[in-house]
């Protein structure tokens, strides 16, 4: 039961970091390069299990004090997944809409070598391409 209450919260906490990274451009005032993706499956995933690791920490938590038996867990993995679909779904657009498109960001081109899997930078600048 110790080690799932460490794991969970070490979880969380990783997950809450990538998370936060997810949101600090709308929190910043000097913007160089925003990710973005039409297709937002690594906000989901970063928000979907940072959602789990709280809900999982809570009820281990709660199961550690009380000494009861942890029972329930594929609902709170369903709900999560909802829940964290839902998060990562909405700040992916948000970023587009009301931080790449006021701003003029430009997406970093094919044609310079920049090629990334998953995500693609913004930038004002397609120097910066080269650069980071």
């Amino acid at each position: 039961m110790k080690i799932r209450l460490v794991l969970s919260v070490f979880i969380t906490f990783f997950s809450g970091w990538i998370s936060y990274q997810t949101v600090t451009p709308f929190f910043t005032n000097k913007l160089e390069k925003v990710l973005f993706n039409w297709v937002p499956l690594p906000d989901i995933a970063a928000w979907s299990v940072f959602v789990l690791g709280l809900f999982a920490s809570s009820i281990f938590i709660s199961a550690f004090l009380d000494k009861k038996e942890v029972k329930g867990l594929t609902r709170v993995l369903y709900i999560s997944v909802i829940i964290g679909m839902a998060i990562g779904t909405s700040i992916n657009y948000a970023r587009y809409c009301f931080i790449i498109k006021p701003n003029g960001l430009l997406e970093c081109p094919l044609k310079i070598g920049y090629k990334k899997n998953l995500m693609r930078d913004y930038v004002t600048d397609l120097s910066l391409c080269e650069k980071l």
